[in-house]
């Protein structure tokens, strides 16, 4: 599954400060197009969840993606950083090539909710 979530673009220490505490760690390699994070998780075993940040101008561009043997808990930590990612940086938007719609890695859409409307039920 691939997300890719598109936000007013900010120096890569700023998202590098963002993606560490979530459990990323900075993964600087020559063959990458972008800047690479993986997903820390213990052990460490190739598999998991990538990101790449594309800074290109004003527009930053974050690819999250988990490969073909990403365990539950990995699919969960792309979506979380997805979600955290639209809520925390300015004109954000999540975009699943996969299905070719706004949504989450979880099949929720990810439409901003209309303004004016009231919160969710959950949201109290």
């Amino acid at each position: 599954m691939r997300l890719e979530v598109r936000f007013q673009a900010v120096p890569v220490e700023a998202l590098r400060a963002f993606l560490e505490p979530l459990g990323y760690r900075f993964d600087w390699g020559p063959e990458l197009d972008g800047i690479g994070f993986h997903w820390l998780k213990q052990p460490l075993s190739g598999t998991g969840v990538r990101a790449t940040y594309f800074p290109d101008g004003d527009e930053g561009l974050l690819v999250i993606e988990t490969d073909g043997r990403a365990s539950v808990a990995d699919a969960t930590m792309q979506d979380v950083t997805a979600r955290l990612m639209a809520e925390r940086f300015e004109h954000a938007s999540v975009w699943c090539p996969t299905t070719d719609r706004r949504e989450y890695a979880g099949g929720q859409t990810a439409d901003p909710p209309a303004p004016g409307s009231d919160p969710p039920a959950w949201y109290s």
